[in-house]
């Protein structure tokens, strides 16, 4: 097959051949993808990654490419824009390139882009113009560098607070606020020429196993879940989402024997027959933990396409994988009208888009200064206390100021808070001392931080958390004994809210809802007293009374 256009391949697709038509079906990542980590990127060489991938693109026939930086660390703009356009002219259809563009924590296109905020940040401002605006500089940027479908909005309810995958990347818990979010960020998607998708169906909300390790289980009641997370899920469907992603998750009230990737019940009936959606509707990474099928990661796509899955997204051996579907084809275990139906619906989304002749804008459209000064007022309307009673800013005169953050992150998703709040504290004048948690907690074999010198001046502290629930930091304990030493501590909690049930509830709690540079900027100024926190709180927050509370009252009055 020669180049052709889009609406020429959807006429004549009757008549391709099953090697086409299998391709069509597949989405590979242009990177190195990392299965088993929410990064999602790992370094391989990015010239002989960039030649596989262009070798792939015509063996195999593909119809989509994922997009994910190829060497460990995200890519400039430019350099993005330059591979997806080498890959579109290497293709026989032009490519469905796609990408996790979530903003906030997940963002793959960062380098040269400006830095926006995710979904609870904006879910908390309570602003639908801004979630509208933010969503259309995160579509002028994309298409700058030639993508033309973002892996979001996230429309799983944080329902289940302590939850490993979801967190900030969910608008929240409240249903309804969800449904209004979802609506207007799918319609400023379709607005501007980026295809949405709607991840992760049925819902992570109530998840408490992270679908890159391994198969999480939904406790839900289908009731329950019909009055949750499917509402949001339907609100994105009216608003015209061009595609579903598939969970890797164990739904029993609706399927109690197949995940749902493999679960025709979950594909077929609840999302076509009875939410009526008529797009795409892709796997999640076929390399995750949550994918694992007993018959293997290549029948594994079998399985999902026989379910009711358009599109594969990243299968772990692409060789493997595309062989065993075409098997499955010319042996009548796939069903070649069906597969045919998954192809139009692609190339369909592919038409809409216009693909054939793209509408890019220039670069010069990423990080510009009316996307930096949305993300600035973004950042600012995001700002919340816990408890607006307790609100105190720093004095701009006084002893020291002690700051203890977190190490650097190790998957690269925000800017460091010594960097940022340091020097905005010191810009007072007073003093400010910077330690790591990784000191704070070191401090006795058992973490006990009891023992640890408080350096002599030292009269306030701000104890940045940034997911610290996760890794069992001694923060309660610390922040009492601060307490106990007269030191009056302050909390900024930088991402995921639940961190809150660390914090004591006399402790002034400032949350950010993300850690990019706007929203470590616009949290200084709340702490010094030049600005106001007026931002909600779209997921349930609480403190560590309260959570030592529930702990005693469901294990029989043991403390921690």
């Amino acid at each position: 097959m020669k180049r052709q256009r889009i609406g020429r391949a959807l006429a004549g697709l009757d008549q391709w051949d099953d090697e086409h038509l299998v391709g069509q079906l597949f989405s590979v990542a242009s990177g190195g993808h990392a299965a088993k980590d929410i990064m999602g990127f790992g370094a391989v060489d990015p010239q002989r990654a960039h030649a596989l991938l262009l070798d792939d693109i015509q063996h195999y026939h593909l119809g989509g490419i994922v997009y994910f930086p190829p060497g460990g660390t995200h890519e400039p703009v430019a350099d993005i824009r330059a591979t997806v356009l080498a890959l579109q002219a290497a293709a026989e259809v032009p490519l469905l390139v796609a990408t996790d563009q979530e903003n906030g924590t997940v963002a793959r296109v960062r380098n040269g882009a400006t830095h926006l905020p995710g979904a609870m940040a904006l879910g908390a401002t309570a602003d639908p113009q801004l979630w509208y605006d933010t969503t259309v500089a995160s579509a002028e940027e994309l298409r700058a560098v030639g993508i033309f479908q973002t892996y979001a909005p996230v429309a799983d309810l944080n329902i289940t607070s302590a939850n490993p995958s979801i967190g900030v990347r969910s608008a929240g818990a409240d249903t309804e606020a969800a449904c209004r979010q979802i609506d207007t960020v799918v319609r400023a998607l379709r607005d501007h020429g980026v295809a949405a998708t709607l991840k992760h169906f049925p819902g992570y909300g109530t998840a408490a196993v992270d679908p890159h390790l391994g198969l999480p289980s939904i406790p839900l009641g289908r009731q329950e879940w019909v009055e949750s997370e499917r509402r949001v899920f339907a609100a994105g469907v009216r608003a015209g989402a061009d595609a579903v992603m598939i969970a890797h998750i164990l739904f029993p009230a609706v399927d109690p024997d197949l995940p749902a990737t493999f679960s025709p019940t979950i594909l077929r009936t609840e999302l076509r027959d009875k939410l009526g959606f008529e797009g795409i509707l892709v796997t999640d990474a076929m390399d995750m933990g949550g994918a694992v099928h007993p018959d293997g990661p290549a029948q594994a796509c079998v399985a999902a396409l026989a379910a009711g899955a358009d599109q594969i997204l990243m299968p772990g051996n692409l060789p493997e994988a595309y062989e065993a579907v075409l098997t499955a084809l010319r042996e009548g275990r796939l069903d070649r009208d069906e597969l045919r139906a998954s192809a139009r619906r692609i190339l369909q989304v592919k038409l809409h888009l216009g693909l054939d002749e793209p509408d890019m804008p220039d670069l010069s459209v990423c990080n510009s200064a009316p996307h930096r000064d949305l993300a600035t007022r973004a950042a600012r309307a995001s700002m919340a206390w816990r408890d607006a009673d307790r609100a105190r800013p720093f004095d701009p005169v006084g002893g020291d100021i002690l700051l203890v953050v977190p190490g650097p992150d190790p998957v690269r998703r925000g800017a460091d808070p010594a960097t940022v709040i340091g020097p905005a504290l010191g810009g007072t004048g007073r003093r400010v001392i910077v330690e790591s948690w990784e000191q704070v907690a070191g401090t006795s074999p058992e973490g006990d931080p009891q023992g640890w010198d408080i350096p002599a001046g030292v009269q306030d502290a701000l104890i940045v958390l940034r997911d610290a629930w996760k890794e069992d930091l001694p923060v309660t304990r610390f922040l009492r004994a601060l307490a106990e030493r007269g030191v009056g501590a302050r909390v900024l909690i930088t991402r995921s809210p639940h961190d809150a049930t660390l914090v004591p509830r006399a402790c002034p709690t400032l949350l950010t809802y993300g850690d990019n540079e706007f929203a470590l900027d616009a949290a200084a100024d709340v702490l010094l007293g030049r600005s106001g926190a007026t931002a909600g709180l779209p997921m349930p927050v609480t403190d560590a009374e309260s959570t030592t509370d529930a702990e005693s009252t469901t294990d029989g009055g043991r403390h921690p």
